[in-house]
């Protein structure tokens, strides 16, 4: 049972840890212009409000121009899968969770587009609804979570010995790891921080979330 659970797993999402916080704010900068530049769409995506703010200054101060998404709607899907470089900045909660929402079909012939969720929930199903929200648009899409780790959440569980294996894989400031076994490891880490979650306060930033709701 549990060799055949081991295949029916959900994928774990793609994770890109920088080693400080600066380096991860560039390294979003970077991904969007290269991504606009290529001529794909792309959606950056916070959990708090605090980290989408901080995400529209430093793509503003670096000439990037975008549409801030207080809730999705269907005319914004064919933008979206249409390319030209279209920049979008949205909460996770704005998204949709299926196509039954107002989700719609664009054009069958749509245009890669990518995803980039700027900071980890503690709680899966916050990082899911991202994942969700990605498949039930039309065309193919990249997603990505991107952390540090000056991140709070990140800091609960990195240990100094984790750090050295990040640094002995090749992590240097401006650049970061992209690795499927990093990625299941940040997985794992979430699992057991997740069951540390007493309750669900609002917050406006993801320190201030931890703060409340980790017993």
């Amino acid at each position: 049972m549990g060799f055949l659970s081991w295949f029916r797993r959900r994928p774990v999402l793609p994770v890109a840890v920088w080693i400080d916080a600066e380096s991860q704010r560039a390294g979003l900068v970077g991904d969007v212009v290269a991504d606009r530049d290529r001529g794909v769409s792309s959606i950056v995506v916070a959990h708090f409000e605090a980290a989408l703010v901080q995400a529209g200054q430093d793509l503003a101060a670096a000439g990037v121009v975008f549409t801030t998404v207080p809730a999705w709607t269907a005319a914004m899907t064919p933008r979206l899968a249409g390319g030209g470089g279209e920049v979008m900045l949205s909460l996770a909660r704005a998204l949709p969770e299926s196509a039954a929402g107002p989700v719609v079909a664009a054009a069958a012939r749509s245009r890669p587009w990518s995803v980039r969720l700027i900071e980890l929930h503690v709680q899966a199903a916050a990082n899911e609804r991202v994942r969700t929200f990605a498949a039930v648009l039309p065309g193919s899409a990249v997603v990505e979570a991107t952390t540090s780790f000056d991140d709070p959440v990140m800091r609960e569980f990195a240990s100094p010995a984790v750090q050295r294996m990040m640094l002995a894989l090749g992590l240097k400031p401006g650049e970061a790891i992209r690795s499927p076994m990093v990625s299941r490891a940040v997985a794992r880490a979430l699992a057991k921080l997740e069951r540390r979650v007493g309750a669900d306060r609002p917050a406006t930033s993801l320190g201030e979330w931890l703060q409340h709701n980790l017993r």
